[in-house]
C-alpha cells in the first residue's frame, strides 16, 4: 500500500540569496515535503518503526535549513530532497521551498521552487 506523508508549511529562517544584501540577515522560507512510501506495515502494526518518524525528520530538515548557506532556492530544495529520499524505503519525494520576501521589481506573494525525486505516487 503506497501512501504519502506530507509535511506542510515548515517555516525556518536561513541565510539564502544571491546578493550580499539578501544574505546579510536570515530570511524565512516555507517548506512542504511530500513523501511517497509503502505504509502497509505501519498500518498493520501501528509501530513507529514501520514508518518515518516525522517529528525527527522535521527536526533534522529544519536544522539542515538553518545551517545551510545556499544561494538559490533550487539548491536548497534539491539538497532537502536528497536527504529525504535517502531515508529507508522512500519511493519518492517532492520538496517545495517558498520564499515570501523576494527582491524582484514587481509585487509577488512568493517565489517557490519544486524538486521531485524518485517515483512519486
Amino acid at each position: 500500500m503506497t501512501g504519502r506523508i506530507e509535511i506542510i508549511g515548515l517555516v525556518v529562517d536561513t541565510h539564502i540569496g544571491v546578493t550580499a544584501q539578501e544574505r546579510s540577515r536570515p530570511q524565512e522560507v516555507v517548506v512542504d515535503i511530500d513523501i511517497s512510501k509503502d505504509l502497509s506495515a505501519a498500518g498493520a502494526t501501528d509501530s513507529l518503526d514501520d514508518t518515518i518518524d516525522y517529528d525527527a525528520l522535521v527536526t533534522e530538515v529544519a536544522a539542515f535549513i538553518r545551517s545551510s548557506e545556499c544561494n538559490l532556492l533550487e539548491r536548497l530544495a534539491s539538497q532537502i530532497a536528497d536527504r529525504v529520499s535517502a531515508k529507508q524505503a522512500v519511493n519518492g519525494v517532492t520538496v517545495r521551498v517558498k520564499k515570501l520576501h523576494v527582491p524582484v521589481d514587481e509585487e509577488v506573494a512568493a517565489i517557490s521552487v519544486t524538486i521531485e525525486r524518485g517515483l512519486h505516487g
